[in-house]
């Protein structure tokens, strides 16, 4: 199978269930942005420090929930929507909680805002949550805009999570490898 269609030189695409779009159509738009947060991921995974094995693992279950994501969102066609896939994501997200929790059993309680920075695999994990929370404001317009989308909350409900799991995991990073976590009050 040859990778190339051609299709794309028109600038249109297929969505599951064979219907050609343009590819700014806002589920193409959706799908793009998942493809950039999996992206991401992989430089964060790259990066990190050996003390953060469990992350590798976590974040690598992340990227197979957002193939997963993808595909729902790909998909127009109601009676092909998988039903595993929304128990997949109510799964991801439940277990993002749960190590979220564990994360923050580690860190010591916050009372500023921060500033994304310190170790790289931190850095990283600073731009997986901005890209996250764009993946979340897209899925919002997509579902706001009639004729175009219709709800998502499960994926919705992941990427917010997924957002917070990042988040608590930069800080996380700074903590085991001993770089400095600045505030927005430090001077």
């Amino acid at each position: 199978m040859k990778i190339y269609t051609k299709k794309g030189d028109h600038g249109t695409t297929d969505l599951i269930g064979k219907k050609t779009v343009r590819k700014n159509h806002p589920r193409c738009e959706a799908c793009g942005e998942l493809d950039e947060l999996n992206a991401v991921l992989g430089m964060l995974i790259s990066t990190l420090p050996p003390e953060l094995a469990r992350a590798r693992k976590d974040i690598m279950d992340i990227q197979r929930a957002l193939v997963h994501a993808g595909t729902r969102l790909a998909t127009l066609d109601e009676r092909t929507e998988q039903k595993n896939t929304r128990r997949t994501l109510e799964q991801a997200t439940g277990h993002l909680e749960k190590q979220i929790d564990a994360m923050q059993a580690e860190l010591p309680e916050l009372h500023t805002m921060i500033l994304p920075g310190g170790h790289p695999s931190a850095c990283w994990a600073h731009l997986a949550r901005t890209v996250c929370r764009r993946v979340e404001r897209r899925l919002v317009n997509l579902s706001d805009q009639g004729g175009h989308g219709k709800d998502f909350p499960d994926i919705l409900q992941f990427i917010n999570r997924m957002s917070d799991y990042l988040f608590v995991l930069a800080r996380l990073c700074n903590r085991r490898t001993k770089s400095a976590e600045f505030s927005s009050s430090d001077e």
